[in-house]
């Protein structure tokens, strides 16, 4: 069980400055009109006299006080928060609608409450958690999880690259089967992800695990009862699937094409469409003659591996792992055959992934395109089959 706050330690006045215990109200009048509590206070982290230019930092939210901005994007600003009062860290999202048009406010609200549903809807280890969800003065939030001390794939990623240090075949398994294991239950719920990539798992180091994976960012995500079409273009266009280009069925099979994407640059140290702009990435995810592993067998890969690959990525939806049981099985067999090739195989190279996405491709998008006849980004490609039901 969570002990209360310490009410020995003091903490600060994000307004004014006073000290008092922290998540207590501060008694300056106008502070308390504004509803300022005190804070932890970390003189490392700021200058003395610099008060953050962010007028919720001190506020309660429901029983979240809120501590520190820490991440602000289109789709929210995320903060670090206390839960009181038990002290418990917390990560809370608050949707601002201010400032946007009516179409904009829109569509953040509605992928607001898909997070909010998804993560309602999952429990699982290698999923952050919801804690809460309400409004504060009129604007909608969610408490989750906070992961401390983690840094996201494509953060270690870059980290190795420069260091020249790559990640170990062991590594590569856990990650992935952790991921794939994570999205497992979550398509069990009818929840699709939409946006797997790496800016998306976090590798946390936990007692007996150096890279325990956590799911985020629910965003995007799609519910298979949900037969509403959808009027934007949403992905992330590196790992984007076929069918999030085409307006096609999305399905447990979308979110496994992004994790064969992250797989190609986890064992390969590059990114399977290479390091072209945008639209020749997606070009070449339209182009049903394009082979993903053709370069894997000419650096002499085993072909579990490439053939895993071509299953992965095919750009027919039908050919597709369709569940992600029987992706983490043959993915298993392909990190088997890699072993088995010996020390050639043993670390990925990483010096290359430096390169390897354009941040143009590595960038979630959000981009309305008409319902009906698909924009030309490449090839016209066949039309692609509708999957089984999967299993």
């Amino acid at each position: 069980m969570l002990a209360p706050i310490d009410s020995s330690k003091l903490g600060r006045c994000p307004s004014c400055h006073a000290q008092g215990v922290i998540g207590h109200a501060c008694a300056e009048r106008v502070c308390t009109m504004r509803g300022y509590c005190f804070v932890p206070h970390d003189p490392a982290s700021e200058d003395a006299d610099h008060v953050e230019d962010d007028p919720l930092i001190g506020q309660r939210c429901g029983g979240f006080l809120l501590v520190r901005l820490i991440g602000n994007g289109g789709f929210g600003r995320v903060y670090r928060a206390l839960q009181l009062p038990i002290g418990r860290p917390a990560a809370v999202k608050i949707l601002p609608l201010e400032g946007a048009h009516a179409g904009t406010a829109g569509l953040r609200l509605s992928r607001f409450e898909a997070e909010i549903k998804a993560l309602a809807r999952l429990s699982h280890p290698n999923i952050v958690r919801l804690f809460h969800y309400g409004l504060h003065r009129g604007v909608p939030y969610l408490a989750m999880e906070l992961v401390e001390g983690a840094r996201t794939v494509r953060a270690e990623i870059d980290l190795r690259a420069a260091a020249r240090r790559g990640f170990s075949l062991d590594e590569v398994e856990s990650i992935l089967v952790q991921l794939l294991a994570a999205l497992e239950c979550a398509h069990a719920q009818d929840v699709v992800h939409r946006d797997v990539k790496p800016d998306n798992i976090m590798l946390e180091a936990v007692s007996g695990h150096g890279t325990f994976v956590r799911v985020l960012d629910f965003g995007q995500a799609k519910f298979l009862g949900d037969h509403t079409a959808t009027s934007m273009l949403l992905g992330t266009p590196a790992y984007m699937a076929t069918e999030q280009l085409t307006h096609g069925p999305i399905g447990p099979w979308t979110d496994l094409y992004a994790v064969g994407a992250l797989a190609f640059e986890l064992l390969s140290g590059r990114h399977p469409y290479g390091t072209g702009d945008v639209q020749a990435i997606l070009a070449k995810k339209l182009d049903h003659a394009f082979d993903p592993a053709a370069a894997l067998t000419a650096r002499g890969y085993p072909e579990a591996l490439c053939a895993f690959v071509r299953r992965a990525l095919s750009a027919d939806l039908s050919e597709r792992y369709q569940n992600a049981q029987a992706m983490a099985d043959d993915l298993r067999l392909a990190i088997a055959a890699l072993r088995a090739a010996g020390d050639r195989f043993a670390t990925v190279e990483l010096v290359a992934l430096e390169a390897a996405a354009p941040s143009d491709a590595s960038r979630r998008i959000s981009e309305p395109h008409p319902i009906g006849p698909t924009r030309r980004l490449g090839p016209s490609p066949r039309r692609a089959r509708a999957p089984p039901t999967p299993a």
